[in-house]
């Protein structure tokens, strides 16, 4: 997988993740250099391959790093189509569309054309790809051979991934024959065979492998396994300076042939004058390549099914969602809409009770308490219904805090939740729908008031942070298990038995998808929480 830069001057710049530990951070010589953005810390970020897979871990950075807007605190594992940002950089996670392993073969393999007429002169052996019968005079050459292909079946049939599987092919044929050189080939999607790992028993990283293309053509087409020894002198290499300068005494090709199919093929060669391939590597390379390529066929096959699965299960719960809010949001309206009915005269009977002597200076307290209560509920119930059409106002940040705080402040003192605001001076305007950022800033409120326990505390704070204006709500509750904050702003996800899950999915939608900001979250078990709406600030 690799990182793509989705905003600022670096949008579009590509960091394949290699390794098995990077840097990311505003240095220059980082691994992944952010430089550009004020907000990254010099080393911000580590990522980290843990058996298999990339993880992320903030670094002590003074901003935060935030994967799919969650603020993380130990190390998190990437998954494609993740989001990180870092600062005010975006950062998403895409597959490789080349592995890493076929990068590095395409990087030291040279494929060449043979030259001179002697096609077939130091060719030693040509023989089907089908195993071929052992000679029966070295008994026990025949059971350490058998013992071999016991082991090469066992471990080519315990993963089904391709990568690894080429490893582990490559892996023991080293192990049983004395290749210095190693490289698996497979037929691209133009029927091209391609260099997809390389294995090399000695040398630098930077050792060239050089493959015939007339004998890997020749092995796929005829399937056949072709030896050739004293490369050196052989003609068709002629022009190949690397095999000069490497010394290839001898090369081994067999094809991967899989249900009459050659889907790739395995190259070997060696320099040595005293370890050469001769008929008994031949017949092993021709026993291991069936097994190696029905291992290749099904790890493929595997890779393609799995892919076109969860395409179909991202599909299906895309469908599932769009089809649950639909009708969640045509309820929600009409159920609103009956409600915001029957509460609009209750004010007004209300106050004439009151000024009738009717009603009891507590009396009323309680029953403008409770329409208020019931007018915030039909609001949240609003944010449920299909979104509309955004009418942009010029906005008071602090005009917006003060009167969503207004509307729970019956609840908070219901639940004897404390209400801690605190709004910095001259707070600067932004552009957005009152009423959409009402919903949000009021699903965190009464979210924050719900997890706390009697004698909590909710603080609203409101400054500028940058180029955004940040409105965050903290409480002192329990906090959130990393499992739960993993899903929390998936639609219809709660932890309450009463619950619909569409609060902060609603407060997300909003702020982002109608807003072009940001809704963080930042959680500690036994912590508190605090979710953060970043807003851009109007010009």
């Amino acid at each position: 997988m690799k990182l793509v830069v989705l905003t600022g001057e670096l949008q579009g710049t590509e960091f394949p993740l290699t390794g098995s530990e990077m840097t990311l951070g505003r240095r220059p010589e980082a691994d992944i250099s952010l430089s550009h953005d004020p907000r990254v810390s010099r080393h911000h970020a580590s990522l980290l391959l843990r058996e298999g897979h990339w993880y992320i871990e903030d670094a002590g950075s003074a901003n935060g790093t935030y994967v799919n807007d969650r603020r993380i605190h130990e190390p998190t594992r990437l998954r494609i189509g993740d989001r990180i940002r870092v600062g005010r950089t975006w950062l998403e996670v895409v597959p490789e569309p080349v592995p890493a392993a076929q990068r590095e073969a395409e990087r030291l393999v040279s494929m060449v054309e043979q030259t001179g007429d002697g096609a077939a002169e130091n060719v030693v052996m040509e023989v089907g790809a089908v195993p071929q019968v052992p000679r029966v005079a070295d008994a026990d050459a025949l059971r350490q051979r058998l013992l071999i292909l016991m082991q090469v079946g066992e471990a080519l049939g315990s993963t089904l991934e391709l990568d690894e599987l080429l490893r582990r092919i490559l892996d023991y044929i080293f192990e049983v024959l004395p290749a210095e050189r190693g490289v698996i080939l497979l037929n691209g999607a133009d029927g091209q065979p391609t260099p997809r790992i390389v294995r090399l028993r000695t040398g630098g990283d930077d050792t060239a492998v050089t493959v015939s293309r007339n004998i890997v053509d020749r092995a796929l087409a005829g399937h056949v396994t072709i030896l050739t020894e004293d490369a050196l002198t052989d003609e068709r290499f002629q022009d190949a300076s690397s095999i000069q300068d490497l010394g290839i005494r001898a090369a081994l090709c067999a094809p991967l042939v899989h249900r009459g199919e050659a889907i790739g093929a395995i190259y070997l060669d060696t320099t040595s004058d005293i370890e050469m391939f001769g008929p008994d590597a031949v017949e092993l390379i021709n026993a291991i390549a069936p097994q190696a390529a029905a291992a290749i066929a099904n790890a493929t096959l595997y890779a393609q099914v799995r892919a076109a699965y969860d395409e179909l299960r991202r599909t299906q719960e895309q469908l599932l969602q769009a089809e649950k809010l639909s009708t969640i949001g045509t309820l929600a309206a009409s159920l609103a809409h009956d409600m915001a009915n029957i509460v609009a005269p209750l004010g007004p009977i209300t106050h004439r009770l009151q000024r009738e002597g009717k009603l009891e200076p507590r009396e009323q307290e309680i029953a403008v308490a409770q329409v208020q209560r019931l007018n915030t509920l039909i609001r949240r119930l609003m944010s449920f219904a299909r979104p509309q059409q955004t009418q942009r106002t010029r906005i008071q940040p602090a005009e917006l805090v003060q009167s969503t705080v207004a509307m729970v402040e019956t609840e908070a003192r219901h639940r004897r939740v404390t209400l801690v605001t605190e709004l910095a001076d001259h707070l600067p305007a932004v552009a957005g729908d009152r009423a959409q950022l009402e919903q949000a800033l009021l699903n965190l409120l009464i979210n924050a008031i719900e997890v706390c326990t009697e004698g909590g505390t909710v603080k609203i704070t409101a400054g500028v942070d940058g180029d955004d204006l940040a409105i965050s709500v903290s409480d002192n509750g329990p906090g959130i298990p990393i499992e739960v904050q993993e899903k929390l702003f998936e639609p219809f996800f709660t932890t309450k038995p009463q619950g619909t899950g569409l609060g902060l999915y609603s407060a997300r939608r909003i702020v982002q998808e109608e807003h072009g900001g940001v809704l963080e979250l930042d959680s500690r078990p036994g912590e508190g929480t605090t979710v953060t709406m970043r807003l851009p600030i109007q010009e």
